[in-house]
């Protein structure tokens, strides 16, 4: 808000609403081309607010892919929300998933341990 007047957040096309249907093709798309392109053994991040991460959800294992986890990011500082009809939009998520279900994956657990105060690492 400035000068008691909402803003405009019109960020151009790219960032209008397209139909259902069209924010699959173009996820499945994008992420069947960045298959294509991975080794056998490795693993992707994706990140997501609510507006896209079940599409996610939905898109990666149809094509192959084994989601490891779901982690949750909480924002810190999360913009209010103006119509106070919900609640603020504090969390984002990150899909963590391999390229194949089969095929190990390299994780370094007990540097994570370590990073974390010799604790496990959660996904929050």
């Amino acid at each position: 808000m400035k000068n008691g007047k909402v803003q405009s957040v019109n960020k151009g096309q790219w960032d209008k609403l397209v139909s259902d249907n069209d924010a699959y093709v173009f996820t499945y798309e994008w992420l069947f081309a960045v298959r294509e392109k991975m080794a056998d053994n490795a693993t992707l991040w994706v990140s997501g607010t609510h507006h896209n991460i079940f599409t996610l959800g939905r898109i990666l294992p149809q094509l192959g892919f084994k989601i490891l986890n779901v982690i949750t990011w909480e924002k810190t500082n999360p913009p209010p929300n103006f119509s106070c009809q919900f609640f603020t939009h504090s969390t984002e998520f990150i899909i963590w998933a391999r390229k194949h279900p089969k095929v190990p994956h390299y994780f370094d657990y007990d540097l994570m341990k370590r990073l974390n105060n010799d604790k496990q690492m959660k996904d929050v």
